[in-house]
């Protein structure tokens, strides 16, 4: 089995500025008096998402270096719309885009089980962007060799 090595990005938070769509969503939803992660992946709120500089810029630097790898927690059926904004932000399509399965699933475990199949589809996990401390705690523990970067406002830090 050939080892492909990978860098793996997360959107909302990495490569999306998403807060405005999540206020406007959840604005939304109380006016019309529905849950907002209903609403929250539809295309009119979408637009108000913005490109996050600094995780665009990391993940150009490892475009070519090895296979771009973006797992998200968006639905699945927003998988479409998704690729079209990362590769309106960042003008690269990514190798792979895992999404999970039903909003339903807790984030932290689809995350978790995202990365795992990946290991077990042969891949090398060079690196892990994501915006949730709570993940990249529990990747630390299962995978200690992974560099794992934390993204926080408009910087990140290197987790030790």
């Amino acid at each position: 089995m050939t080892v492909k090595k990978a860098c793996v990005f997360d959107v909302d938070g990495v490569l999306i500025h998403s807060e405005e769509r999540f206020w406007r969503a959840k604005e939304l939803a109380s006016a019309l008096n529905k849950n907002y992660r209903d609403l929250l992946y539809k295309e009119e709120l979408i637009r108000y998402d913005r490109p996050r500089q600094i995780g665009i810029k990391l993940l150009k630097e490892r475009s070519g270096k090895c296979s771009i790898i973006v797992i998200t927690g968006r639905p699945k059926e927003s998988y479409e719309l998704t690729l079209k904004e990362i590769q309106n932000a960042t003008g690269i399509r990514p190798d792979l885009i895992l999404m999970r399965a039903g909003s339903k699933d807790k984030l932290l475990r689809a995350k978790l089980a995202m990365i795992k199949e990946l290991f077990r589809k042969g891949y090398e996990i060079k690196e892990i962007h994501d915006d949730d401390i709570s993940f990249l705690r529990e990747i630390r523990k299962t995978y200690p060799g992974v560099k794992l970067y934390y993204h926080i406002h408009d910087r990140f830090v290197i987790l030790k």
